[in-house]
Order: C-alpha cells, then sequence, then structure tokens
C-alpha cells in the first residue's frame, strides 16, 4: 500500500527572519542563544546556519532522482506515447528502476517503488493514467496526410473518368466498423492533454462483430443484411419488427 505524506507544521519564522538573525550575531555580537530566544528560531538552525551545514533547500525529504532526471522520465513517457505506445505503470516503474540502477542510486533490484509512483505523478501534474484505446498498428501506420492526399486524389481522377461527379445518386461509400467482446482496454500514463490514447498492436483484429454500412452521396443508406453464424438460419433469430427491408442470411463464419 503507497503510504501517504504528512507534510510537517510550517515553521513561524521565515528565511528572511533566520538571515536578520544571523546578520545580528555577526555585526552586533550577540549571543545565538538570545537571539534564538528573542526570534523564536530554534538555535540548533542558527548554528547549523553559522556552520553552513544549511541552506535554501527544499523542506523534507529529498527524491531519489533529480529535477532533471525526472523531466528526462517524464520526456520518455511522451516519446512512448508519440510512437502510440503508452507506458504502463508497471513499465515506468521498471524503466525507473534500470535507470536508478544505471545512476548508482541506492535502491534494491526488486524494489516496488509504488511509493516513489504516486509521488511521481504527484510532481508531474502534466501526466494522467487513464485508459487506452487499442487501434490496429497497419491502420495507424497507413493514416498519415500522403496516404490521405493520394486516396482523394484517386477518388477524384475516378469520378471523372465515370463521369459521376454531377451524379451524387450513382456514388455509394461503404464503411465497415467492428465492435470487439473484450477490447482488453489497459491503464497507461500520457499527457494530461491527451483526449483519446491509442495504443497500437499487431494482428488483424477481426475477432469481432462487422458492420457495414452503405450510403450514397445524396443520403441514401442501404437497409440492413445481417449475417449470423451458423449452419442454419432459425427463425428466433429474426426480429418481427426490424428496419423496413432488412433482410437476414446466416454462413459458418458469420
Amino acid at each position: 500500500m503507497v503510504r501517504h505524506y504528512k507534510r510537517k507544521t510550517i515553521s513561524k519564522y521565515s528565511e528572511a527572519d533566520i538571515q536578520k538573525a544571523l546578520e545580528a550575531i555577526r555585526n552586533e555580537n550577540l549571543k545565538p542563544c538570545d537571539v534564538a530566544c528573542d526570534r523564536n528560531i530554534p538555535l540548533s538552525t542558527l548554528y547549523a546556519r553559522l556552520a553552513g551545514k544549511h541552506g535554501h533547500a527544499k523542506r523534507g525529504g529529498h527524491t531519489i532522482f533529480s529535477t532533471e532526471e525526472e523531466e528526462f522520465l517524464v520526456h520518455t513517457v511522451e516519446i512512448f506515447e508519440k510512437w502510440q505506445l503508452p507506458l504502463l505503470r508497471k513499465s515506468l516503474i521498471d524503466i525507473a528502476r534500470s535507470y536508478m540502477l544505471e545512476l548508482g542510486k541506492k535502491i534494491s533490484r526488486t524494489a516496488p517503488l509504488l511509493d516513489w509512483f504516486s509521488g511521481f505523478m504527484t510532481r508531474h501534474p502534466e501526466l494522467k493514467v487513464t485508459q487506452s484505446m487499442k487501434l490496429e498498428k497497419v491502420r495507424s501506420v497507413s493514416c498519415n496526410p500522403q496516404a490521405i492526399q493520394g486516396w482523394f486524389k484517386n477518388l477524384h481522377d475516378v469520378l471523372v473518368k465515370y463521369k459521376l461527379l454531377d451524379r451524387p445518386n450513382a456514388i455509394f461509400n461503404v464503411d465497415e466498423c467492428g465492435f470487439l467482446d473484450d477490447p482488453g482496454r489497459l491503464c497507461v500514463i500520457v499527457k494530461r492533454s491527451t483526449k483519446y490514447p491509442i495504443a497500437s498492436h499487431s494482428g488483424t483484429g477481426k475477432n469481432l462483430t462487422t458492420v457495414l454500412v452503405c450510403s450514397s452521396a445524396n443520403g441514401k443508406i442501404l437497409p440492413p443484411y445481417i449475417i449470423f453464424q451458423g449452419a442454419h438460419l432459425w427463425s428466433s433469430w429474426i426480429s418481427k419488427n426490424c428496419f423496413p427491408g432488412t433482410r437476414f442470411n446466416a454462413s459458418l463464419s458469420g
């Protein structure tokens, strides 16, 4: 379980009060104990400052990584997201552990680092943990400006060749959509500004229910044609209140 850090009580004296107290000791030859009593500053704090043991460091415990080292990890998270391979919590912890060992940090190779991960996400509000959306790698790679522009050029050439530019009723488009039974979405780490965290994956992505929608350029939509998986079409599969013109069939592959 991740521990929740409780911040210590805020001091009743400021950095300016400490500097004035040190000036009084050095310039007015006052005793540190007298200055500590007059200004309500711990005597140990004044002695430490006079000895140069403490400066303007942040209060509380220090992080195992420096600011620059943590920024490198943030950059790593952003790079993996750009590659459409967003990191899981375990993946980021594994990378951080390897980074710690490479830098010579005092850390066990089996340390779970859950506390570190919780603190890392708190220190970097520009990151968030959210669920990914799967996208086939072949589709992800093919979706680029050059491919899209080439597709529209080919479409224009075909419409001109067959004289269809002014015949929207003769232009039909078929769009295929798929619905997974178990999309297997995982919690990944991405930039907070990301609305749709895409995770590319290999495979055909055909283990799903497929829907084909066909419509013409003037707005006419073809009626549904539903194909069930099976050797025979059962009457119980056919809805009595279906859309007019709907047809049903069955095949072994569905």
